[in-house]
């Protein structure tokens, strides 16, 4: 029983990994602008799952925590000195150190003044408990060229029906009544 648990675990790690792997590699396509290959140990890769960490505990994106500890990192002139880091520029062990972490929440007290990241994150994850984040079924086109009136009627009444079923759940006083971490209804 604890050797499948652990599998299902090691599988788990491997998945998100796998998902800041690609966010890291997105971060560096932009800035460098060429094709490439980021190679890093399998240890290396579980450790970047820190990062993911941080943004959820920050309420940031992802995406925010690596530019800003990459930004930092690079800018360190002792960085320049020594020998080049791969496209990284630095060592995941220092991007995943406790420093960063201290780098980084100082870095969205001056981004995020009066706590905008944390009403940012609840706003994103009443939209996904609510199944409203993303597209669903099949795509529409906004305008029908035989009967646009009854196009502009249905895309009206698609977007009431949203903006209600949003504001019914904001409204709704058993949401507020459940205590689990990270209620968005708080």
């Amino acid at each position: 029983m604890d050797d499948l648990f652990a599998k299902q675990e090691l599988r788990e790690m491997r998945k998100t990994s796998r998902q800041v792997y690609k966010v890291v590699v997105r971060v560096l396509r932009e800035e460098i602008k060429t094709d490439f290959v980021l190679r890093l140990k399998p240890t290396d890769r579980i450790r970047l799952d820190i990062l993911q960490v941080w943004a959820e505990r920050h309420h940031v994106t992802l995406d925010y925590t690596i530019r800003t500890v990459l930004a930092f990192w690079r800018s360190r002139p002792f960085m320049r000195k020594k020998k080049k880091k791969g496209l990284l520029g630095v060592t995941v062990a220092s991007l995943t150190s406790p420093k960063s972490e201290v780098i980084l929440e100082q870095a969205i007290l001056r981004d995020f003044p009066d706590g905008q990241n944390v009403s940012e994150f609840r706003q994103r994850a009443r939209l996904h408990l609510l199944g409203l984040d993303g597209l669903r079924g099949r795509a529409r086109s906004l305008i029908n060229e035989k009967t646009p009136d009854e196009s502009c009627i249905m895309y009206a009444s698609r977007i009431e029906r949203r903006q209600t079923k949003l504001s019914n759940a904001e409204a709704s006083e058993s949401r507020r009544r459940r205590k689990w971490r990270g209620n968005p209804w708080l």
